[in-house]
């Protein structure tokens, strides 16, 4: 039962815990407001019985002319300057991969919640490219843990490239998904094993790796490495050299945690999709394979030792939950119920305060004019682009 109360509405996010945000997230939190559906755990909402409009804006630089903000290319939602967001907003980064108009194409759509994996998706190879990481230097730079999305040119340089290798061809494959096992020498961590599967699952490649150094730990726990494994392998520059007859110049590569493979690899490759970025946490941090594979109902993996098929397979499985849940998204045209869809809505209509949510385009100027403080009960999330980025400025009830 709806509980009588005067009191306004509240959003309050925790700050301290929160570093990016994602559509996801966002849906989630618009959900729980009216579908009275779990909260996101990064936010707190008092009250919300109380809350009228839930307005999702998109800005159209004022330099644009506002009659093409729907031309759809995506030109007109970039802004040429950072925009000074009104009181108690905070910005963060989105981690998605969209243009503005895509954003707001999809942030209303309701498609239920039960996907499952499906590598039959993949077909929709048109979706590969909003997964892509924006950034690929940065891969070489992380760790186990933290997602590194943002590098400065000096920790680029920090990188000797003259010790990597490139694809250096055109071939047929749009995506291989790819995952190395590794052993520890004499000298260090060395390559073991390296397995290539196509977008249908099948293997392309998967060969051992003999080392001319003296092995100290096969890492059996981990890797399913021993000795026998190299009954019949190969040396690292016939591996290195294997890998780079299948990946193509344009072949985005698929794996987790993919900084691991490329720098035992010793490859340097500019298209790349690493689900430990697409399901990072709310801070960023990563979460492993295996427990993605077991959330997310994939085949069964790491359960005793690593198996590098295995895991190069759950990759494609986690994959295509993002395509088949972006492909519906897209194909769509339901909207949730309490979902008023206007392209054409300004700021005099975010006046009016209905229970509704709803997206509306307005200029810069627009914004930074907008007094939230007369509008109680009324809740705003402002999502832009600057300088090849997608930002998220939410406004929040107490700061």
């Amino acid at each position: 039962m709806r509980p009588r109360t005067t009191d306004n509405a509240r959003l309050t996010f925790n700050h301290s815990t929160i570093k990016s945000l994602n559509i996801d997230k966002i849906r989630a939190l618009i959900q729980s407001i009216y579908n009275f559906k779990k909260k996101p755990s990064f936010v707190k909402v008092a009250n919300r019985w109380n809350m009228k409009s839930f307005n999702v804006l998109f800005l159209v630089d004022e330099c644009d002319d506002m009659t093409g903000k729907m031309g759809f290319d995506g030109s007109s939602f970039v802004a040429r300057r950072m925009p000074k967001l009104p009181p108690f907003y905070t910005v963060y980064p989105l981690q998605d991969n969209f243009s503005v108009h895509e954003i707001e194409r999809i942030v209303f759509k309701d498609i239920g919640e039960d996907v499952r994996p499906d590598i039959g998706v993949l077909k929709h190879v048109e979706y590969f490219r909003h997964f892509v990481v924006k950034d690929p230097f940065s891969i070489y730079l992380e760790d186990d843990r933290f997602v590194n999305s943002d590098i400065s040119v000096s920790e680029a340089n920090k990188i000797d490239w003259r010790m990597y290798k490139r694809a250096y061809k055109h071939t047929a494959h749009k995506l291989i998904a790819m995952d190395c096992e590794m052993l520890v020498t004499d000298v260090g961590v060395e390559l073991g094993r390296v397995t290539l599967l196509d977008i249908q699952g099948d293997t392309l490649l998967d060969i051992y790796v003999k080392t001319d150094n003296t092995v100290v730990d096969y890492r059996t726990e981990y890797s399913g490495l021993c000795e026998e494994s190299f009954k019949q392998s190969v040396c690292f520059d016939a591996a290195q050299s294997m890998v780079l007859e299948l990946i193509g110049i344009d072949t985005i590569l698929l794996g987790h945690s993919l900084y691991n493979d490329l720098k035992i690899l010793q490859i340097n490759h500019g298209k790349l999709i690493d689900t430990s970025r697409l399901f990072r946490t709310r801070d960023n941090y990563k979460i492993s394979l295996k427990s993605l594979a077991n959330k997310y109902r994939c085949i069964s993996i790491q359960n005793g030792t690593h198996c590098s098929y295995e895991d190069a397979y759950a990759c494609l499985q986690l994959l295509s939950i993002k395509v088949r849940t972006l492909y519906e998204l897209f194909s769509s045209e339901r909207y949730f119920g309490f979902v008023k869809v206007d392209r054409n809505a300004g700021l005099e209509k975010l006046k009016v305060s209905e229970r509704c949510a709803r997206t509306a385009f307005i200029s810069i100027r627009e914004l930074e004019s907008l007094d939230v403080l007369e509008r109680v009960n009324n809740y705003y999330i402002v999502i832009y682009r600057c300088k090849g980025k997608a930002y998220a400025g939410v406004y929040d009830s107490k700061r």
